[in-house]
């Protein structure tokens, strides 16, 4: 049958590896690392700067992957290197079912940051992956777990089916709570809907929490240092109250 050029490279770059992917396979079999959610019910409330501090601190035990699954995001401006491609592309290329071209792709899609941090950007919105099934999308998950030590996924507000699975689907949930009356409002109905859950959920708020949690960790405000020499570049600031407070959470929690 007629062969594509593209199919063509497909099967002698999947020979070419196969059997380098067999001999480290054998040699030290991976461990799914750990997927964790970082979510809220109110806009602007400091989940993606959340999300990016815990992932800067799980650095210190392996690899780490953060993925910016909102859309656009703010946190961005605290990256050093800007993801070159987004989650539409890696979902191409994990939907290929070609396990070598994969792992030959898998840096290319990724940007990264040094100190074991690696950044996914989600694109303008998670259209693509609303279109996977359920089964699809923990496919995805999986693979991405036996890449990664750990896997912080910024979810925003998981108004969609697919953030929403990702969140029920996870080994960790981290949920920002914050005081204002339409963000509780919000929290309710996702009760009511069977969408949240208070089990083995770890709740970080900037004040008092209106809620019975056994884990639970108080943020103070500020995590930013303002740096004039780097370009007015907004830069976490590794020897604030706020880093200070995810570390201890990381250490009890992660």
């Amino acid at each position: 049958p007629y062969q594509s050029i593209h199919q063509i490279m497909r099967q002698i770059w999947a020979e070419q590896e196969k059997e380098t992917l067999q001999e480290e396979n054998a040699a030290s079999p991976a461990e799914p690392g750990r997927w964790i959610s970082v979510y809220g019910y109110a806009g602007g409330s400091g989940k993606s700067t959340l999300a990016l501090s815990l992932a800067l601190e799980l650095t210190a035990r392996g690899k780490v992957l953060y993925l910016s699954l909102e859309g656009p995001s703010a946190s961005y401006e605290l990256l050093e290197a800007v993801p070159p491609y987004t989650l539409s592309d890696m979902l191409y290329c994990f939907l290929l079912q070609d396990e070598a071209g994969w792992h030959r792709a898998l840096p290319e899609l990724l940007a990264a940051q040094g100190n074991n941090l690696h950044v996914l950007a989600g694109g303008f919105w998670l259209d693509d992956m609303q279109e996977l099934l359920d089964k699809e999308i923990l496919a995805w998950m999986q693979r991405l777990k036996m890449e990664f030590d750990y896997l912080v996924a910024d979810l925003g507000i998981p108004v969609c089916r697919a953030q929403r699975f990702l969140v029920l689907h996870s080994d960790m949930k981290c949920r920002l709570w914050g005081s204002q009356d339409i963000e509780r409002g919000k929290y309710e109905d996702a009760r009511r809907r069977g969408q949240e859950e208070e089990e083995g959920v770890l709740v970080f708020s900037r004040g008092d929490m209106p809620l019975k949690q056994t884990q639970f960790v108080n943020l103070p405000d500020d995590p930013y240092l303002y740096e004039i020499s780097s370009g007015n570049k907004k830069r976490l600031n590794e020897k604030s109250e706020y880093r200070e407070s995810v570390r201890k959470a990381v250490q009890l929690y992660l």
